[in-house]
């Protein structure tokens, strides 16, 4: 059996693609290992880190595009107008 069969090759591949931020890669390594070794607890739980770290990444993202695009407009709208109506 060749090295990159093995789910510990994977594994080690998973952690270190997820310390250099690549979660979509390390996600794909870790599912390797459960395709190899289904009861491998430690590469489920890196799984749901990595998805995890994957969709905040791109939440942060989406957040930075809206505070660029909310700073650079016109003319800003203020918390009154947003607000109109109080209870």
């Amino acid at each position: 059996m060749g090295q990159k069969t093995t789910a510990d090759y994977w594994f080690q591949k998973g952690n270190k693609s997820f310390k250099l931020g690549q979660y979509k890669i390390a996600c794909r390594a870790y599912e390797n290992v459960v395709k190899i070794d289904p009861q491998n607890a430690d590469a489920w739980n890196n799984i749901g880190i990595s998805r995890y770290a994957l969709v905040s990444r791109q939440s942060s993202r989406v957040a930075k595009f809206m505070m660029y695009y909310i700073h650079n407009q016109p003319r800003r709208i203020g918390y009154e107008e947003v607000h109109c109506c109080t209870f």
